[in-house]
């Protein structure tokens, strides 16, 4: 269905899920073919669900400078979308690997779900009429939710 659907996107989520689901070397292999689907579309916080889940395998099976490269791309794709539970369990995932992970950016914690959603957007090239329409916002409340968005990552002028 995903490759009807047709989107980088949808492909890479779907490759994702048979990866963790099918598990081993052909799960790795799913899972790097996620990665790669979705390097190439705007869904920067997929792209981090898909490097999470390919660093723990590689961790699993072994394979620790790898899986270190995987995770730690998958901390700053999380910290960048402002997913502080994805970047908590990446952190984790590192500390595993033996690698002490950076603190998490204090101002992230600070967003709401739907500003968190709207910086996701934002960091991908959406204009604020798509946001609106995503966050089924009027484009004026876009408006003042980006400023306050700015103002709690204190990125006001």
């Amino acid at each position: 269905m995903a490759h009807r659907w047709g989107t980088e996107r949808s492909i890479g989520v779907a490759l994702r899920c048979l990866g963790v689901i099918q598990g081993g070397r052909k799960g790795r292999a799913l899972l790097r073919e996620a990665v790669a689907r979705l390097e190439r579309s705007p869904a920067l916080l997929e792209l981090a669900r898909a490097h999470y889940e390919l660093g723990t395998g590689l961790l699993r099976d072994g394979e620790a400078d790898e899986a270190r490269r995987s995770l730690t791309r998958a901390l700053r794709l999380a910290d960048t979308c402002g997913s502080v539970l994805l970047a908590e369990q990446v952190r984790a995932a590192l500390t595993t690997a033996g690698v002490r992970p950076p603190p998490a950016p204090p101002a992230a914690s600070s967003l709401s779900p739907t500003e968190h959603r709207l910086v996701e957007l934002r960091r991908a090239g959406h204009s604020d009429r798509q946001i609106a329409q995503s966050l089924l916002l009027t484009p004026h409340d876009v408006t003042t939710l980006i400023e306050q968005t700015d103002r709690n990552l204190g990125a006001t002028e």
